[in-house]
């Protein structure tokens, strides 16, 4: 039986985004042409165009899997944990971790995130829908204390990008990452109005629970 069109369709995007992630783990989208991504996908030029407004849009589409895949991981690091003060530190770790084991994904997040705050309301989802929940969550439980949740959130998406930038550098060692990691999770806490030395505990403890030790 012939294929219908709806799971051609869908091929046809998966193929692209297959095509799109393999490219952006190799180079910013910037140094990419529609034409390399299409040629990579196997698929006509013009069928870029009825699933994608441009690259940039790809960019955004295939950074939002990356960032569901993390949000999964998120989810289980912080199963059972009840303090916003630690779910937001293990979630800033988890992203480290995940820099620390997959680069080339963790570039491609990293380059699709940047995409996705260029074209500001097209990216598929909310990308810090977890990060806002925790945020709101240390609010309303008076554990922290800021003007908003929205100044929260993008404070500490700052920094989280900030960090992924630097984890992903050439000459960051792994040992580096992990103190890093540590350092800058007590600045959020202490910024968030935890005390100095409940911010330094939990931001250790985050890291030592969630990132993989260098063997």
């Amino acid at each position: 039986m012939p294929s219908t069109p709806a799971p051609r369709r869908n091929r046809t995007r998966e193929a692209l985004l297959a095509a799109g992630a393999a490219l952006l783990a190799e180079r910013p989208i910037d140094a990419l042409a529609v034409d390399d991504i299409v040629n990579a996908a196997g698929v006509a030029k013009g069928s870029f165009y009825n699933h994608f407004a441009d690259k940039a849009a790809l960019a955004a589409a295939v950074g939002d899997r990356v960032r569901a895949d993390i949000e999964t991981r998120v989810d289980a690091a912080n199963a059972g944990v009840t303090d916003p003060a630690l779910r937001l530190v293990r979630g800033i770790c988890v992203y480290v971790d995940f820099a620390l084991g997959d680069a080339a994904r963790a570039r491609i997040m990293a380059r699709g995130l940047r995409a996705a705050a260029a074209m500001p309301g097209e990216s598929a989802t909310d990308l810090h829908a977890g990060l806002r929940a925790d945020i709101a969550l240390g609010l309303t439980a008076g554990r922290f204390a800021l003007p908003t949740s929205d100044v929260g959130t993008l404070f500490v998406a700052g920094v989280g990008e900030a960090a992924l930038a630097a984890v992903l550098a050439p000459t960051t060692t792994p040992q580096f990452a992990i103190l890093l990691a540590q350092q800058l999770c007590a600045l959020v806490l202490k910024a968030f109005g935890l005390p100095q030395d409940e911010a330094d505990r939990i931001a250790a403890q985050a890291a030592h629970e969630v990132i993989r030790q260098p063997s």
